[in-house]
C-alpha cells in the first residue's frame, strides 16, 4: 500500500472553564479581586511511533489593565501566547513520509476571570474566555519519497487551539516581599497526561505530557516577575 500525501487531522480541544485557583479568604469581594498580577504557562510534550514528536508552550499573561466587573465577577485583562514544533517521519518499503511544522500565536487576547464564591467564601481564579484559536498558527511542510525520488513539498497551514487552563487548587499566604508591601500569592504546578490528539498528524499510540506552572500575585510588586523564592509567612491576624 502506498503512503498517503495528505493526513492533516488539525486537532481538537474539548473546551471547559476549568477551575485555575481556588482558595478561602475571610474577605470581601471588592478587597479580594483587585490588584492582580502574574503568569502561568504550560509545556506540552507528545511522542508517538514514526519518531512522531510534537511540542507546545502555552503563556498566559496578566497585562496590568484593571477589570471589568460582571456581577461579582472580575475580568482581568490577559493574553495567550503559544510557541511549539514537531515532526515525524514513516516509511513503509520504498516509500517515505516526513514533516515538520512551527507553531506561533503572540499575545491574543483572553481574559482570565476572578470572583469570590459567597456560598462557601472561596476565591475563584479561571478563564474568562472561550478556547482561544489563531487560524494558520501551525505551518511546515510535509513530503513524500517514493524510491529515493523526492515529490514536491505539500504545505501544513493549521489552526493554533489555547491549551485549557490547569485544574488545580491553591493554598494562599499573606507575606511581606518588600516595604511595605502585603501580598497574596497564588503558585503551584501539575502534570497530567494528555489526552487525544495534541498535534497534527499525530499517529495513534502516542504519549503526552501537560506541565504547567503558575504564579499570581496580589499587591504591590517590584519589578516585573512574579516567579521568585517564596518568602516567608506573616502572621495573620482577625
Amino acid at each position: 500500500m502506498g503512503v498517503p500525501q495528505t493526513l492533516l487531522l488539525p486537532p481538537i480541544f474539548f473546551f471547559c472553564f476549568c477551575t485555575f485557583a481556588i482558595f478561602s479568604f475571610a474577605a470581601t469581594p471588592q478587597s479580594i479581586t483587585s490588584g492582580w498580577s502574574g503568569t502561568a504557562q504550560c509545556k506540552v510534550s507528545v511522542q508517538g511511533p514514526n519518531n512522531y514528536t510534537h511540542q507546545e508552550t502555552h503563556t498566559w499573561q496578566l497585562t496590568g489593565g484593571a477589570p471589568t466587573a460582571q456581577g461579582v465577577i472580575r475580568l482581568y485583562p490577559a493574553t495567550w501566547s503559544v510557541t511549539g514544533q514537531g515532526s515525524f517521519q514513516k516509511t513503509q518499503g520504498a516509500q517515505s513520509l516526513s514533516a515538520q511544522w512551527t507553531t506561533h500565536a503572540a499575545d491574543v487576547s483572553g481574559p482570565i476571570a476572578f470572583f469570590f464564591r459567597a456560598s462557601d467564601h472561596k476565591l475563584v481564579v479561571k478563564s474568562g474566555h472561550a478556547q482561544l484559536r489563531v487560524h494558520g498558527g501551525v505551518t511546515g511542510a510535509q513530503q513524500q519519497t517514493i524510491a529515493g525520488k523526492p515529490e514536491p513539498a505539500v504545505p501544513i497551514s493549521l489552526e493554533a487551539f489555547e491549551w485549557p487552563f490547569p485544574a488545580a487548587s491553591g493554598a494562599f499566604r499573606l507575606v511581606r516581599n518588600g516595604v511595605p508591601a502585603k501580598e497574596l500569592h497564588i503558585e503551584g504546578s501539575s502534570s497530567t497526561p494528555t489526552n487525544g490528539s495534541v498535534g497534527p498528524m499525530q499517529p495513534g499510540g502516542s504519549q503526552g505530557t501537560a506541565a504547567c506552572t503558575w504564579a499570581f500575585v496580589q499587591g504591590t510588586v517590584r519589578g516585573s516577575s512574579v516567579q521568585r523564592s517564596t518568602p516567608p509567612p506573616l502572621p495573620v491576624t482577625p
